[in-house]
């Protein structure tokens, strides 16, 4: 049975999704993200080891702050952001990228020639620091709620089986282009990043609360409902994968695609077999949205 605490907790639910997101017009809420990005390996080797570096005003004070802040996220993010900046550290070395470029990109000639490991490294993997950024912000996000929702275990499976997915959904996105555009370079151009497992979460958090009003980085003054976030971003990505039949797209519609489809999954059977997700759609009067 769910307790009175558990419900009072979820009642509150939309409020805190409502604060946690407005930090998207904030400017404290850019600079954390801002200092979790850059400062992140300094944040974290002071969390862990008790070494704060010595910096002069005000980097100090940034790196104060986002230690505070990175102490405040479940283990389960902590991890994924550990994992992340690494990754995105070993990029930065000239000597490790021939080994970068194999083992930790994803294409269709990489899974044939027998790299099936590239399936989940590359969801670990940015080569630029605005993609690094942006999904680790949107990690930070819309994460927190869905742990305290499934716990880390379950978290962590659905973060892992959807950036996998999203990988075999990219490669066969390649195949079906290649179908039509008979270029060897469709096969074999690298894909990489979270978007795919960032795409899920996007997708369980919209259907949970599709009345919550969120704003786009960097442009707080737009702002659009939860619930029409997740038709918006399949059709932009359904009209991406048709235009690479064509021509190459910057962006990995494939992976978007098939994140969102285990997003949208996992929701239908969160709704059956998490009491949570049980308990609040009930409330709000709905056993299915």
């Amino acid at each position: 049975p769910i307790s009175a605490t558990m419900m009072q907790r979820w009642s509150r639910i939309g409020t805190v999704a409502r604060g946690r997101l407005r930090g998207f017009a904030t400017k404290r809420r850019l600079l954390l993200g801002a200092t979790t990005c850059s400062g992140g390996c300094l944040a974290m080797g002071s969390m862990y080891f008790g070494v704060l570096p010595t910096l002069p005003p005000p980097f100090g004070q940034y790196i104060n702050r986002s230690e505070r802040w990175l102490k405040k996220q479940p283990p389960a993010i902590l991890q994924i952001l550990t994992a992340n900046t690494v990754v995105f550290a070993m990029w930065r070395v000239p000597a490790l990228q021939t080994m970068m470029y194999r083992n930790f990109t994803c294409s269709f000639a990489s899974l044939a020639s027998g790299r099936l490991h590239t399936t989940l490294t590359s969801v670990f993997s940015h080569q630029g620091f605005f993609h690094f950024g942006l999904n680790m912000y949107a990690l930070t996000s819309f994460a927190p709620i869905l742990v305290d929702m499934m716990g880390h275990a379950q978290f962590m499976q659905f973060y892992i089986g959807s950036g996998i997915v999203s990988s075999l959904a990219s490669c066969g996105l390649q195949a079906a282009h290649w179908t039509v555009r008979r270029s060897p370079y469709v096969l074999s151009r690298p894909g990489l990043g979270a978007s795919g497992a960032v795409f899920a979460m996007v997708a369980v958090f919209a259907q949970l609360f599709p009345d919550l009003k969120l704003h786009v980085i960097f442009l707080p003054f737009i702002s659009f409902h939860a619930g029409d976030l997740l038709p918006a971003l399949v059709a932009f990505d359904i009209a991406g994968s048709v235009y690479g039949f064509a021509r190459d797209s910057p962006l990995g519609h494939g992976a978007h695609l098939g994140g969102m489809a285990c997003g949208y999954l996992m929701f239908d059977w969160l709704s059956k077999n998490n009491k949570k997700v049980i308990w609040w759609n009930r409330k709000h009067g709905r056993s299915r949205i």
